[in-house]
């Protein structure tokens, strides 16, 4: 995972290996009009490669409708998977849109910022447990001692 905060931009249609990189970003912003579809099997073939991002961003419930089927899905209903987090009209309201993530990003300290990305993937999907606990205990006892802390 990159440290960076992430946005993806989506108009037009995406496909395949596009909604898998859509799932690896932060934050995505798609135009209403927008549509994606996992077709692989209407061609024979799965969407394995991108399914463990598929399934980690909108849950193997979701995921599982939308490989199956092969059906498009809408923004309306990405939004409501967790895939798209923001629509906007057309592609005139991008810049604004991502100045207005970008300044709040810009307000974050960089290290906690990357440092809160790995954290979140890192506890994703493990059990409750002292392990667990430690692990999170420690990475904000990092945090607190790092050079960004106030």
């Amino acid at each position: 995972t990159l440290p960076q905060f992430t946005i993806a931009l989506l108009n037009g249609s995406a496909m395949g290996g596009g909604v898998g990189l859509l799932c690896c970003c932060d934050m995505a912003v798609a135009v209403k009009t927008a549509h994606m579809t996992l077709s692989e099997v209407k061609l024979g073939v799965i969407p394995a490669v991108i399914s463990p991002h598929v399934i980690r961003t909108i849950g193997a419930a979701n995921a599982k409708k939308l490989f199956v089927t092969a059906e498009n899905c809408t923004m309306q209903q990405a939004k409501a998977y967790g895939m798209v987090q923001r629509i906007v009209n057309d592609t005139s309201e991008f810049p604004a849109v991502v100045k207005e993530i970008a300044t709040k990003i810009r307000a974050c300290a960089p290290g906690a910022l990357s440092a809160a990305k790995r954290c979140t993937l890192n506890c994703l999907n493990q059990p409750m447990s002292m392990g667990l606990m430690k692990y999170t205990v420690d990475e904000y006892v990092k945090a607190r001692q790092g050079e960004e802390c106030e």
